[in-house]
């Protein structure tokens, strides 16, 4: 078969439609295998910021509602927080926003898993590692960093990961 007659007439729309369609199934095929559509963690804060986590002591069984809010940022790279406990203002710390993330994210590339745990939140199961942390910690961290859970070393208390601004 000529090829010329391929393209003659309706036929050579046909092929061209045809090709087309193929095209654009092969790259929405592609665009859909993309395994970076995950959950992340903003790894720069600004102003507005939040993060929520319920603090819980497993010896009285109480438990408060945080909620840490980037205030400002000065000129050293020195920012404010305002820290809500059931949300009433507490006070407005100064630190830098490195410290702002390590409250929810964990470099699980600097450290080694000491096991694996399933941590459930709102009826969801996350798949966690559990890692130490320099003050001995135990953190409950999902694969891309999110601290969902920290058990505080030498004390009845937990902190829960509730939501942030900072996650999508």
């Amino acid at each position: 078969m000529d090829v010329k007659c391929l393209f003659k007439g309706n036929r050579g729309i046909a092929v061209v439609a045809t090709l087309a369609i193929a095209l654009c199934l092969l790259f929405s095929y592609v665009y859909l295998q993309d395994g970076d559509d995950g959950p992340s963690i903003r790894m720069s804060p600004e102003v507005g910021d939040n993060i929520c986590w319920i603090q819980v002591n497993h010896e009285s069984g109480s438990s408060h509602d945080f909620e840490l809010v980037f205030s400002d940022i000065d000129e050293e790279g020195n920012a404010t927080f305002i820290t809500y406990m059931d949300g009433i203002p507490m006070d407005e710390p100064e630190m830098t926003p490195e410290i702002f993330l390590e409250t929810i994210y964990f470099d699980t590339s600097s450290a080694e898993s000491i096991g694996t745990e399933t941590v459930t939140l709102d009826g969801e199961d996350y798949q966690c590692g559990i890692y130490l942390n320099d003050d001995g910690d135990t953190l409950y961290v999902t694969d891309f960093g999110l601290i969902l859970k920290q058990d505080f070393y030498g004390t009845y208390y937990s902190a829960i990961f509730i939501s942030s601004s900072l996650v999508g």
